[in-house]
């Protein structure tokens, strides 16, 4: 056999060769491959599972329309009450005079205080914390309005503040808004009150 044949027997061997690697590289790759038809559905129900529901979607909606008509008339609030307080507040840390029925000293604590704008409020929440050393109590009362010269006033009762705080928070806030007047104030021994200081702002 001359070298030109031999030659070709060796080109075609290498050619057969290579074919043959090809072959099984494909029938490797396709057996370790997930089928195209299957990788679609799984994307589509990824990208299923990704949707929210419409109600869910409305949902978010109406609550992002609502936080923003809450700021808005916060804003108005904060321009319309900037300069709106607490009048006359009073803390009652005890009234030693009274008697149950049983002859028991009754002590009563309260929190009390007037606005002091002269026409009143729209519908509100009065909140007052009382803050002992380690121990905190809230109460709140809701008003359909808050008249010029009406008293506001927390007794949460003896079962439930059953501690003399050393600080008071009164808060007034508004349903639709997100404006909030607040004052704190220290509690001395006999119940005194002195501001420390107060903040009407948007949360």
């Amino acid at each position: 056999m001359d070298k030109n044949a031999k030659g070709c027997i060796v080109i075609v061997i290498v050619i057969l060769a290579v074919i043959v690697i090809v072959i099984l590289d494909d029938d490797n790759g396709e057996s370790g491959k997930t089928p195209s038809h299957v990788v679609q559905h799984d994307e589509i129900r990824d990208i299923r599972s990704k949707i929210k529901p419409a109600h869910e979607i409305w949902s978010e909606y109406e609550r992002l329309i609502s936080d923003v008509a809450k700021i808005e008339r916060g804003r108005e609030h904060l321009q319309r009450f900037q300069d709106v307080g607490f009048a006359n507040p009073q803390y009652q840390p005890r009234v030693s005079d009274m008697l149950s029925a049983a002859g028991i000293r009754v002590y009563t604590r309260y929190f009390r205080a007037s606005i002091t704008e002269h026409l009143g409020l729209p519908a509100c929440r009065f909140t007052v914390t009382f803050r002992g050393e380690n121990q905190e109590f809230t109460e709140y009362d809701d008003f359909q309005g808050w008249a010029g010269g009406q008293e506001g006033t927390i007794e949460p009762g003896n079962q439930k503040l059953t501690f003399e705080p050393i600080e008071i928070i009164a808060e007034i806030s508004f349903p639709d808004s997100t404006f909030f007047i607040r004052e704190t104030f220290d509690v001395d021994a006999q119940g005194k009150l002195r501001s420390r200081g107060i903040i009407r702002q948007l949360r």
